[in-house]
């Protein structure tokens, strides 16, 4: 868990959380589908991404260039100091959620 959420601080409830999660839950084995690029470049609804700049499990940075490529007017979040784990942004989503 640390390494997911390279170090930013969960709290003592998602912490928690996230403790019972690993107890109960099998993490995902398989590789990760990838949508085609024609089948992105399709999308018409707003799109918003965040990705870590330390996240170990997936690629954040390729997948936020691919996005701008397919997608230039995706909103792109690249957060740096951060893992695969990305708190602290609750009023950028809630800001993009009203304005779509």
């Amino acid at each position: 868990n640390r390494m997911i959420s390279y170090g930013a601080d969960l709290g003592d409830e998602a912490a928690g959380f996230g403790a019972l999660v690993s107890k109960h839950c099998r993490p995902l084995t398989e590789v990760i589908p990838i949508f085609p690029d024609a089948e992105l470049s399709r999308l018409t609804m707003p799109v918003q991404y965040f990705g870590g700049d330390h996240d170990v499990l997936l690629n954040s940075g390729a997948a936020a260039a691919r996005l701008q490529e397919l997608l230039p007017k995706a909103e792109i979040n690249m957060l740096d100091d951060t893992g695969h784990v990305v708190i602290g942004q609750t009023e950028k989503i809630m800001g993009f959620m009203s304005d779509s």
